[in-house]
């Protein structure tokens, strides 16, 4: 049933309108409805998630209450705490290439995946955000990131 719900969500409910366009409110709780089906317990209520928000296979994230995702952002691989605000095109990565040779091409040395990344509590990312994989966010901060570097503002 699971992957029902997620054929929707990616078919349906990740193409329908941003809360900018007329009933677009209902699109972002429509597509909250979706998650809390695919994630379960693992799903907060009280959440807005926006157009274009890639999840992944949902089997790596776990999101909390009060939670606003915003436009074309990628989450992999991380739990998201209460009161979060994560603004467009933000995106959370969950591996990278392994790179420890230099006789072999980064392309062909596979895949390595890291451990999950942790927003905790109360944290607003700002928009365009790129976090490394297995980064933590604290507790009530405002953090910015630019491309592949860990800055806190």
């Amino acid at each position: 049933m699971k992957n029902l719900w997620i054929l929707v969500y990616y078919l349906f409910g990740y193409n329908l309108p941003s809360r900018y366009f007329p009933l677009g409110t209902k699109f972002s709780k429509f597509r909250a409805y979706l998650l809390s089906r695919i994630l379960k317990e693992n799903c907060g209520v009280n959440l807005d998630i926006e157009a274009g928000v890639l999840f992944g296979k949902f089997d790596d994230v776990k999101i909390g209450n009060n939670v606003q995702i915003n436009e074309n952002s990628r989450l992999r691989n991380v739990d998201i705490g209460n009161d979060v605000m994560i603004a467009p095109e933000v995106y959370i990565l969950h591996s990278g290439h392994n790179f420890n040779s230099t006789n072999i091409s980064m392309r062909f040395q596979g895949e390595k995946f890291y451990n999950k990344t942790i927003i905790e509590d109360d944290v607003w990312i700002g928009a365009r955000a790129i976090i490394n994989a297995g980064k933590k966010n604290r507790q009530r901060s405002n953090s910015c990131y630019w491309i592949s570097c860990n800055k806190r503002c």
